[in-house]
């Protein structure tokens, strides 16, 4: 059995929350508002959302949870978190996918 988790950064910061679906425009909007990103920015007219889906263990996926959210932050924003995660925990880690979409902030009103 594997965990699912979907990690979430916002212009390169990380989101404190792993979401266990990748999500779509809609969702990455209300992720930035969520998040406090309200289009206030003088250097773009955009956030980048990437994301980065994560099967952690071995079997079918999402059908356990192997490692607590906010351990799993923790580890996932430093170095290596793979390699971490297989020393700390034994459990291999495969990237199912990762992409990005830029926010745009006319988006975020209303």
């Amino acid at each position: 059995m594997s965990q699912k988790a979907v990690l979430v950064r916002i212009d390169g910061c990380l989101v404190e929350e792993v979401f266990s679906h990748v999500p779509d425009y809609d969702d990455m909007i209300q992720i930035c508002i969520d998040n406090g990103y309200n289009g206030v920015c003088g250097h773009s007219d955009h956030y980048l959302v990437e994301y980065e889906w994560i099967s952690i263990g071995e079997g079918e996926s999402d059908t356990n949870e192997y490692i607590q959210d906010d351990t799993l932050l923790a580890i996932y924003n430093s170095y290596d978190y793979a390699k971490q995660i297989y020393e700390m925990f034994g459990h291999d880690v495969e990237v199912v996918e990762s992409g990005s979409k830029e926010v745009m902030f006319n988006d975020l009103e209303g």
